[in-house]
């Protein structure tokens, strides 16, 4: 069966940026299985999903999920997109602090032939998305230190 990759996304995206946790199973299958995981929280697969949109909302009220790129080849899609929004509230533990967010998601999913989400990988610009928020890297860090040899 031919899937409409970039209908789907729309309206993956779309649910996240309403909160819609509701209309999740319309678009993710009951068996889901989700490979990532989200700071602060034990949940997985579906119910991942469904603490990633609440925290976005909650933390970014204003959040926009714009898709640059989406290509898809049978059950398996990967989309390019760029999330904005202002830091409005806390988010991985961080209060907020009013700066604006701008980074890039990556998603790979795999359909399920009925064309719903049955499976789930992706990364963000996590360095961007710390920077954007004010958190900063340790100052020093030692590289001088040389490395363990361990031996039996």
């Amino acid at each position: 069966m031919a899937h409409d990759y970039r209908s789907l996304a729309e309206t993956v995206y779309s649910i996240f940026e309403r909160g819609a946790v509701d209309e999740l199973t319309t678009v993710f299958a009951a068996d889901y299985i989700d490979h990532d995981e989200l700071p602060g929280t034990t949940a997985k697969n579906l119910d991942l999903v469904r603490e990633w949109v609440q925290m976005s909302r909650s933390s970014m009220p204003d959040a926009r999920y714009t898709i640059e790129s989406v290509v898809g080849s049978g059950n398996e899609a990967c989309c390019r997109v760029r999330l904005t929004g202002t830091h409005q509230g806390e988010m991985f533990g961080i209060p907020p602090t009013g700066n604006k967010i701008d980074i890039l998601l990556m998603d790979w999913v795999r359909l399920t032939p009925t064309g719903q989400v049955a499976e789930h990988w992706g990364t963000m610009e996590e360095s961007k998305l710390l920077a954007q928020l004010g958190v900063t890297a340790p100052q020093t860090i030692d590289l001088t230190t040389p490395a363990t040899v361990l031996t039996t």
